[in-house]
């Protein structure tokens, strides 16, 4: 088995049926991406999106709740910074490209942007506007998806890395005692400071973390010492080329404590080949699309 690196070649699986134990909704039930879109991080992708039949938007409270009575069995939710010191549930620092606003998120405090239509510039087409309006004021903070969902495991995607940004996850899950803190999955890059702030929640690896453990499989050298407790997450399109060796990353990583996630999983026939893999969790963007390959 050759060293694995993050970007590989495209090549089937044949695997038997069953399904990941658990499912991340992305976003919750969203206006999704198309598929052929192409753009950069850091790109709007608001006038990239699907023409849907829902009006639900991505990181509000109805969003997730959609996806959770989907079958979803984790919640996700990006965090940022507010002005004032509290955390907004927002993908973008930059208000303009999804909302009727304009400005950074962390220079605007809450009260200003729970005024704002978080689904305003959504549009397939350039000319229609489908969730224009059906977002004003939904722009929730990271309590009140918790008071929403208190019983819920969440992945939090938090964009910040200061110290602020980590007191203030701690502040907020101290509001809320009977919530074990392994219920909140962390996504970003400041594990070490999140690790000091809030101990006890959950973390994805980070990506020198993710090589390290791989290669160390792939050697079958050192993977009790890099890879015990780690919980990596990989997305689909470098995944799917390890058909034969991801049983035995699987196998080997669940022999050391350690879990495997696989992500942007966006379609039935993306779903479906990832059925009787052992994977701890499946995350899709498109809940709606997949869920019924997945439960």
């Amino acid at each position: 088995m050759k060293i694995i690196k993050l970007t590989l070649a495209i090549m089937p699986f044949f695997f038997s049926d069953s399904w990941a134990t658990e499912i991340v909704a992305f976003h919750g039930l969203n206006q999704s991406i198309r598929a052929d879109a192409e753009y950069k991080n850091n790109d709007c992708t608001a006038g990239l999106v699907n023409f849907e039949t829902h009006h639900f938007i991505e990181n509000t409270i109805p969003s997730v709740d959609a996806a959770f009575k989907m079958g979803a069995t984790i919640g996700h939710i990006n965090l940022r910074k507010t002005a004032d010191n509290q955390l907004a549930v927002f993908h973008d620092d930059d208000l303009s490209c999804r909302t009727n606003g304009t400005g950074l998120v962390s220079q605007s405090t809450m009260s200003v942007l729970k005024k704002l239509d978080v689904g305003y510039n959504y549009t397939p087409d350039k000319k229609t506007f489908p969730t224009r309006g059906f977002g004003v004021g939904l722009m929730p903070t990271f309590e009140e998806v918790l008071q929403a969902f208190p019983n819920r495991p969440l992945a939090i995607n938090v964009k910040s890395t200061d110290e602020t940004t980590a007191k203030l996850i701690e502040q907020t899950l101290s509001k809320f005692p009977s919530l074990p803190r392994k219920n909140i999955i962390y996504i970003g890059h400041a594990n070490d400071t999140i690790r000091k702030y809030v101990p006890g929640i959950q973390m994805v690896a980070t990506e020198p973390q993710h090589l390290q453990c791989l290669n160390a499989i792939t050697s079958k050298s050192g993977i009790k010492e890099i890879c015990e407790g780690l919980l990596l997450a990989l997305p689909f399109k470098n995944v799917k080329p390890l058909s034969k060796d991801l049983p035995h990353i699987i196998t080997s990583l669940h022999a050391v404590n350690a879990k495997i996630w696989v992500w942007n999983v966006n379609s039935p026939e993306d779903a479906k080949l990832l059925k009787g893999l052992g994977l701890d969790a499946i995350g899709t963007y498109r809940i709606d699309k997949t869920i019924s390959e997945l439960k």
